[in-house]
């Protein structure tokens, strides 16, 4: 089934959206699109859209064994969706999703965005937010004197 709509994906969701909705069953299995789908759960734009979850990681979302996601990873490569530069031992790969590719397999484009809206944080908000009172506010019935209680 061919789209005339080319999707713009901003966030996340809108990835894991059109995956769901492009993805048929004659263009991918069960569990590669679950795989792939996993892989996308991971994916954010400020990381350039990469991501570097583990095979465990992977089969978990997924709900697979962790050698069907190793077959899963090596299939969605060689089809052209998915590429990964491989990590040294014990250090996870770092995967991204070529929409090019998922374009080719489901005729339904698509195009990453980035949001340049957003500005950069000099200092990171507080973990901690400051309560009212720090903040120079107060409550009449909760200020610094001792609370009138009847126990």
């Amino acid at each position: 089934m061919k789209h005339n709509k080319e999707y713009l994906i901003t966030s996340q969701f809108e990835l894991s959206n059109y995956i769901f909705n492009s993805v048929k069953k004659e263009h991918l299995s069960q569990s590669e699109r679950d795989c792939l789908l996993a892989i996308a759960n991971c994916m954010n734009p400020a990381n350039n859209w990469t991501c570097f979850p583990s095979y465990e990681a992977i089969s978990d979302t997924a709900l697979i064994s962790v050698r069907t996601a190793k077959s899963c990873v090596v299939s969605l490569k060689e089809k052209g969706v998915i590429s990964y530069k491989q990590g040294r031992s014990g250090v996870s790969n770092i995967y991204s999703i070529s929409l090019s590719g998922l374009a080719r397999l489901t005729n339904t484009p698509a195009v990453f965005m980035t949001k340049r809206t957003r500005k950069p944080v000099d200092k990171p908000k507080p973990a901690v937010q400051q309560s009212s009172h720090q903040q120079g506010f107060s409550h009449p019935d909760y200020d610094d004197e001792e609370l009138d209680t009847p126990f």
